[in-house]
């Protein structure tokens, strides 16, 4: 049990720090138009995903009823 705890803290670590497009998009953003904008950039998926989590969530408890 500890040993897969172990393996997904590390994939998900290093997944999480590697870069990928959206780090290119929040550095660009804040060297091009200050901190703040680039702030603004890197909140965003907070407030895109969560419909889409809980859309989710609402679909795989009804398909959990049948």
């Amino acid at each position: 049990m500890i040993a897969f705890l172990v393996t997904g803290i590390v994939l998900g670590l290093s997944a999480g720090i590697s870069p990928g497009p959206l780090l290119a998009l929040v550095l660009s953003h804040s060297l091009r138009y200050g901190v703040r904008e680039g702030v603004k950039v890197a909140f965003t998926p907070l407030v895109t995903d969560v419909p889409i989590v809980a859309v989710s969530l609402i679909a795989v408890h009804e398909l959990a009823r049948f």
